[in-house]
């Protein structure tokens, strides 16, 4: 008898004996678990809300720098020998032109990178299949265009197709063509002055890039009623030479046809 009681008595104290013990231990331990992301949550939202808040808004924030227009050189008279004109850099979001949509035979179609290469290259003054190329695809950041004219961007933007936007830049012209190049000076294909009253006198004409700063979507579309700042740019001095443009050129037409004439070559270093 002592022996079956001893055999029972061990049964209840198996893996299966004390249930009850079992749920207890289970419901400390989720309690336990739950109380970490209690924890947690409580710290997020309450103790560096402010914190994740403005980490999560700087990863929406796209900054875009906007380029100042460079100062004019001009002669004694005021004719204009180097200016800069406002150009655009059409850019694509390839994902989001897919989403292009326009009315055909009376109902909304989408028509993606193919109807929108369709739209954009007579505006372009490019090829449909060579831009379809440039459209199609997944990439979220891609050149189009460059060099596009403000009266162009006006034309494209007009289509509203979605995820093609611009960067402002611009671009350094010489009216009175190069006859003065090496007075006035050039600037090279990364907008640095390298001669002339375009190196000297850089300070002055360069002026002082802006920015702007808004908030954007996951696809990269900025959000109309976002955070958003801008700082508008400073346009450079006007540079004004003592020089006579006119006399100028008529000087260096004469002097090249008297070395035409007499067959001269360039002086030699001594």
């Amino acid at each position: 008898m002592s022996s079956g009681r001893s055999t029972r008595r061990r049964g209840r104290t198996g893996p299966h004996a004390h249930p009850v013990r079992r749920v207890r231990a289970m419901f400390i331990a989720s309690m336990f678990v739950l109380s970490i992301f209690a924890a947690q949550l409580v710290r997020i939202q309450g103790f560096d809300a402010d914190k994740v808040a403005a980490t999560a808004l700087a990863q929406r924030l796209y900054d875009k720098p906007i380029p100042a227009l460079r100062g004019q050189i001009t002669d004694a008279s005021g004719t204009v020998l180097a200016q800069s004109v406002e150009r655009y850099t059409i850019v694509a979001d390839q994902l989001s032109v897919q989403k292009y949509t326009k009315k055909a035979n009376g109902k909304n179609t989408q028509v993606g990178a193919r109807g929108a290469a369709d739209d954009l290259a007579p505006l372009l003054g490019l090829n449909a299949d060579d831009l379809f190329l440039k459209l199609n695809g997944s990439k979220r950041y891609w050149k189009v265009a460059v060099d596009v004219t403000p009266v162009v961007w006006r034309s494209v933007s007009k289509l509203a197709v979605p995820g093609i936007s611009v960067e402002r830049t611009t671009k350094r012209v010489y009216p009175s063509g190069p006859f003065d190049a090496s007075l006035v000076g050039v600037m090279n294909n990364a907008d640095v002055p390298v001669a002339g009253v375009e190196l000297m006198a850089d300070e002055a004409l360069r002026g002082t890039p802006g920015s702007e700063r808004y908030e954007t979507s996951a696809t990269g579309r900025q959000i109309p009623t976002g955070n958003s700042d801008y700082v508008a740019p400073v346009p450079g001095r006007d540079v004004r030479l003592t020089i006579d443009s006119d006399l100028q050129l008529y000087a260096q037409n004469e002097l090249a046809k008297a070395v035409t004439e007499r067959n001269a070559s360039p002086a030699r270093p001594s």
